[in-house]
This record gives C-alpha cells, structure tokens and sequence, in this order.
C-alpha cells in the first residue's frame, strides 16, 4: 500500500504530502482537487505501464496543457512524485520512490529518478536506483554492485528493467503502480453495447463493457460471480438475480436483471442509475482478481446511503485492518453521513485557495483534533463535525 506521497508541481497541487491508511475518504469541495489527485495517480500508473511522459499525461489528464503547476512569477518547476510504498509480497520491502519530470522544448522528460529499499521498522534506506536524464545506475537482484545503463528519458527506469531474475525489485514496484483501479461509473456507459472477448476480464473506468466482463467471470471463476450475484441482491433487494445472454453470431452479451414479482427480465436500460452503479462496484470489489489500490471516485453517487454504507462495510471487510494486506482503496465523496463510518485516521482533507491545493489527514491536524477531541468523546459523529466546517473542506458560507 502507499503509505505516504507528496506531490509537487502538477496541476493544482503546489506542494501536497499526506499519509494514507488502508482505506482513506477524501473529502473537499466542488474543484478542490480531489479529482487532479486521482490524475496523478493515474499517471503514475500510465508511466509504470511504460506510457512516455506525454502519452501518460495525456491518459490521466485529457492534455498536456495546464498540467504543471503554475508559480506567481509565471516559472514553471519540476513535477515530482514522493512515495513510500509498502509491499506484502514477495519480497516485505519498504519502497522509497521518487520521480522528477522536466518540461523540456515542448516535450517531458525524466529528469530523475530514484528508488531506496529500507525494511519494516528500520530508518537505514539502501539506494539500489538512480537515473538523470536516462543515465542510469542500479544495484541487480541479490548483487552488491552497481550495473549502469543508458534508457529512453521520456520513459521511466523501472519500466525499462525487465529482467525477472535480476530486476525483481523494480518489477515489484512497477506491478504495484501498473496495476492501480480507478472507477467513476457511469451508466450511460453500463449501458453501451457489449461484447465478450475470451480471457480478458475488462474493468473500464466508467463501467464500460461490465456485461463483458460478468460473462468472463461467469464462465471462468463462477465462485466469484455466485459471490457477486449474492451480494448484489442482498444490497438491492428487488432485484433477485442478474444473468447475461450471449449471440455467438457477433458475440454480443445482453445483461439481464430479474426483479421480484416480475415474469419478465429487464435490460440495463430499465433499471435506476444507482443500480447499474452498485452492481459496478460490487464486481470491482468482489471481483477474482484484486488490485493492490481501488480508486472509487463519488461512491455514493445516485446510491441511497443505506446501500452505500452496505457497500463500504463490504469494501472494509475485503481489505481487513492491517496495512500488509492486498489491496488499499480510497473513496471520494461529498456525503457527511460516509465519515461516520470512519476514523479520524481515514479522512483526508481538501481546500483550494488562489488556485492551490491543500491537502492533509485529519488524524495529522493536531489543532483540529485537540478541538474535535471532546465533541467525538461525547458521540458526535465526525460527518457532523466535517458538515459545520470545523474541519475545513466545505464550500464557504
């Protein structure tokens, strides 16, 4: 999991650094920069799936304009990237990784880029990779000396270690961050054509294709979509069960939903949008492949808070309460009803002032939790507290 990340220079974030738990809320309004922080993790994600600088902004981003934080005297710095990430396997390393990205001739590039390894508990950090502008040097796998090599500046080191032998840390680290899930559901989107494609379970961003990728689980891991079907139901409870229809004329699939008391089944097209919404992240949690971090944008969007707190409750059980457990999620919403289901620990915080970020963890505002202390001791529910502004990140009055 990320354990702690700054972030300098991109989009509205000046200089932004905050610790993440296991499962984490942001929380701010309208144009904070809860969306830009989940652009950044999505392009670090495009850059570890071995996106170019440009290609990786553009997939996080939609442009590469506006997209470096601009200062007062119209200068433009580096954007950089620090994270400390904690891996469960294979190897139980701390990784202590960072990027700088340069804005060079109308083009970007990596301007450097390092990794230190360091073990649980222990403050001693090894650096086993340092890369400027493509000159790189790099401990290999259970060597103790430097190997150098020269990569493409507009792509990052550890992409370009491929050796599985030799280059097990970096492929670690790149699985991590190449294998993030960022979900915003649409319906519109849920309810577009789709089609099977054999062995590819397809988890699009706004929900695109799902009956393709229910039908894929359906026939290869039918647990999981026992699993799925379940826990839907017992969420949305008119609805008894979900099946899909495949033509092998062109292989398109229609998803169908069965409603009590009905002898028909209806198609996407007839059901609410908080349905189709549901029953997208109800597959992306209960899905048989797990990412090691779930980005679920609004989640209670169109969802009836009853069945949003079914959903988080299923979302905490799926992850547990140690930080060495697979998958990490964080949620964005603007419901103060959502933070009654969590810890100090877990709220993050967002406000925006003359067009800069902040960003920090309620549990790391000392002043505010010598204020909150009290109220929480006597039972007020921290949404409460959040929703009167308190804490910030609320729309002024």
């Amino acid at each position: 999991m990320i354990r702690h990340i700054s972030i300098d220079h991109f989009k509205s974030f000046r200089h932004i650094e905050t610790s993440l738990a296991n499962f984490s809320i942001l929380v701010g309004p309208n144009n904070s920069g809860k969306s830009n922080f989940k652009r950044a993790l999505m392009f670090l994600r495009a850059l570890a799936s071995g996106s170019s600088v440009i290609e990786g902004l553009k997939g996080a981003c939609d442009t590469i304009f506006n997209v470096v934080y601009q200062e007062e005297d119209n200068k433009y710095d580096n954007i950089e990237f620090n994270l400390e990430i904690a891996l469960n396997k294979p190897s139980k390393k701390i990784y202590h990784y960072s990027i700088s990205i340069k804005e060079e001739n109308e083009d970007f590039i990596i301007d450097s880029e390092k990794l230190f390894l360091s073990d649980e508990g222990q403050e001693e950090k090894q650096l086993i990779l340092e890369n400027k502008k493509g000159i790189t040097k790099f401990i290999p796998f259970g060597k103790t000396d430097w190997s150098d090599a020269t990569f493409d500046i507009k792509k990052l080191a550890i992409f370009q270690l491929n050796d599985v032998n030799l280059h097990t840390y970096f492929i670690e680290l790149r699985k991590f961050l190449s294998f993030m899930w960022f979900f915003d559901f649409d319906p519109e989107a849920m309810k577009a054509k789709a089609t099977y494609e054999p062995g590819r379970i397809l988890y699009h961003p706004f929900g695109l294709n799902i009956a393709g990728t229910l039908y894929d689980i359906q026939q290869n891991h039918p647990e999981a979509f026992k699993a799925i079907k379940s826990r839907f139901s017992d969420i949305i409870s008119e609805i008894i069960d979900i099946d899909i229809i495949k033509r092998d004329e062109d292989n398109s699939l229609t998803l169908l939903f069965i409603e009590k008391g009905k002898a028909k089944p209806f198609v996407p097209f007839n059901v609410s949008d908080g349905v189709l919404r549901t029953l997208g992240i109800i597959t992306a949690i209960l899905s048989p492949i797990s990412p090691p971090l779930m980005f679920l944008e609004e989640v209670d969007k169109g969802i009836h808070f009853r069945r949003v707190r079914d959903i988080v409750s299923l979302l905490q059980s799926k992850i547990g309460t140690s930080d060495t457990k697979q998958m990490q999620v964080i949620l964005t919403t603007h419901n103060p009803y959502l933070l009654d289901l969590i810890q100090p620990e877990q709220l993050i915080i967002l406000e925006r002032y003359k067009g800069e970020t902040f960003m920090k963890r309620l549990s790391d505002m000392k002043d505010k939790m010598e204020i909150i202390r009290p109220s929480l001791e006597e039972g007020t529910p921290l949404g409460e507290i959040w929703f009167r502004g308190t804490l910030g990140g609320v729309p002024p009055t």
